[in-house]
This record gives structure tokens, C-alpha cells and sequence, in this order.
């Protein structure tokens, strides 16, 4: 059980680090400050966390447009078999 705790107590404190560090990422050209501040090692750690989010983020965008698209598209093919339907009604 103190193992658990003792992870927990890290990733409470990790997290807790990491918060305070994470305002100065806002601008990406402002690494430097963090490079004098906390060290290059978590300067480079806290750069990968901060491209990866981005990277997601415009994935999270990506994937929305597809869906978008993919019902648009489905309603439309929907719409069209139904119109023809009525149409030999």
C-alpha cells in the first residue's frame, strides 16, 4: 500500500508542477524561460506535452469536419433515395 501511495503522492506532485509551468507554454518561443527556470530535460518534456496537445487538438478538428461531412453526405443519399421513391409512387 505505501507504493500506491507513494505513486499517487508523485502524481499529485507532478501534477501540481506541471500546472505551474504550463502558463509560461502558452507562447512557444517563451521555452526559455523554463529552460533557465527548471532545466533543459523539463523544458524539452513540457515542449513534447504542449506539441502533442496541439497535435490533438487539430485531430479533435479533423475528425469533427469528417462527421460533419459524413452526415451531410448520408442525409443527402437518404433524402434523394426517398424523393426517388416517392416519385414511382
Amino acid at each position: 500500500m505505501r507504493v500506491i501511495d507513494a505513486a499517487l503522492a508523485a502524481i499529485a506532485c507532478g501534477v501540481s508542477f506541471v500546472a505551474q509551468v504550463t502558463p509560461a507554454l502558452d507562447d512557444p518561443m517563451n521555452i526559455g524561460g523554463v529552460v533557465a527556470k527548471y532545466g533543459p530535460l523539463v523544458a524539452l518534456v513540457l515542449w513534447f506535452v504542449w506539441r502533442d496537445s496541439k497535435r490533438e487538438e487539430r485531430m479533435e478538428q479533423r475528425e469533427s469536419e469528417r462527421v460533419k461531412w459524413e452526415r451531410e453526405e448520408l442525409q443527402a443519399l437518404v433524402k434523394k433515395a426517398y424523393d426517388d421513391d416517392e416519385k414511382k409512387a
